[in-house]
């Protein structure tokens, strides 16, 4: 594995084979319940199509991204 690296583990998978460099190693295990829905990821972005990311990236760029709902209200 390379450093930075994304490992998705599926219902089937039981392991992966790891070695840690000099400095060690740090993982973050996120686990959820099977949401049944199609999931598409660009970068930071998950949406369920990638025209939903590209529409998120379209708003990020222009600065809109979420702004309405959690930006404005929060500094209020």
């Amino acid at each position: 594995m390379l450093p930075h690296s994304l490992v998705i583990l599926d219902t089937d998978d039981h392991s992966f084979d790891f070695i840690a460099g000099k400095k060690g190693a740090r993982f973050i295990v996120i686990s959820g319940q099977p949401i049944n829905e199609p999931i598409a990821r660009y970068g930071p972005f998950v949406m369920n199509t990638r025209e939903e990311i590209d529409q998120a990236m379209r708003d990020f760029q222009t600065n809109t991204f979420v702004r309405d709902r959690a930006w404005i209200k929060r500094n209020r």
